[in-house]
């Protein structure tokens, strides 16, 4: 289980206790000040509305975060493609220089071969 659901889990339980200890206070009709418009509500209009807002804070910067794991991941993934395709070149190069001793020291042996007199 993830943090971020265990704190969500135990903030929703809270709010609900909360909610239930203080229904009377929070049914009751209130004057709101929400400096462009009055509003008689209840109480509990306010608290949906700044854990609407809550939510939605959240879930941007859920969306961000991703979107920047995202091309950190590419980005990862393009330095991973170009180090291979440097390694493959590498290797290449290893294998023909390694063919040209290979062909020299052999042309070096039949070289030496040749001068050895045949045996009776």
């Amino acid at each position: 289980m993830s943090a971020r659901i265990l704190g969500y889990g135990v903030l929703a339980i809270l709010l609900i206790v909360l909610l239930i200890a203080n229904w009377h206070l929070l049914a009751a009709s209130t004057a709101l000040n929400l400096v462009i418009a009055h509003l008689t509500a209840p109480l509990i209009v306010l608290m949906l509305i700044i854990a609407a807002l809550a939510l939605l804070i959240d879930a941007l910067a859920h969306a961000v975060e991703r979107r920047l794991w995202g091309q950190e991941r590419r980005a990862l993934a393009r330095q991973i493609e170009e180090l291979r395709v440097r390694a493959d070149q590498a290797e290449g190069s290893r294998l023909i220089a390694l063919q040209a001793t290979i062909e020299r020291e052999l042309a070096a042996i039949r070289a030496q071969l040749e001068r050895i007199p045949p045996q009776r």
